[in-house]
């Protein structure tokens, strides 16, 4: 078996923390060196991912705000390679989550799963048209909406 050279490792190590997060390596025989250290303070001063502690607490007031999210009924209504929607369905309450995985922009065409009076987009507050029971998104790279149903 070929053990690596030091400066073989190190080049093996700089590569790899370009494509990850975090690097860490298992040590002595547990796990407690996969966890790394974080700062509080200084991630708050210099996220990684700019707008993801608002994202995080518009997520928790969702599951707040719409029970619907945490005790309706699953049900898939569009499911591509790159693109996916599903909804929860409660007592006549429903929230349909769509997410384009694509680097491309993509059309959906997302059918209602129940009888509807308004919906809006569950961040904004914008209202969404439907037309003859679907509702028809142009959703941006690598992201998602929240659509809160009305009855």
């Amino acid at each position: 078996m070929h053990k690596p050279t030091e400066a073989s490792q190190k080049e093996e190590d700089r590569n790899s923390e370009r494509k990850c997060f975090v690097r860490r390596r298992k040590a002595d025989g547990g796990d407690p060196a996969l966890r790394p250290h974080l700062v509080l303070e200084e991630m708050e001063q210099h996220p990684n991912v700019p707008g993801l502690a608002e994202y995080l607490a518009f997520l928790g007031m969702c599951r707040k705000e719409y029970p619907v999210l945490a005790e309706g009924a699953y049900r898939e209504l569009m499911l591509t390679n790159r693109q996916y929607a599903f909804a929860r369905i409660l007592d006549g309450h429903a929230v349909i989550t769509a997410v384009n995985n694509d680097e491309n922009r993509a059309h959906v065409s997302i059918p209602v799963p129940i009888e509807m009076h308004t919906c809006k987009n569950a961040m904004t507050g914008e209202p969404i048209t439907a037309q003859g029971g679907r509702i028809e998104l142009e959703l941006e790279p690598c992201s998602g909406i929240c659509i809160k149903i009305n009855k």
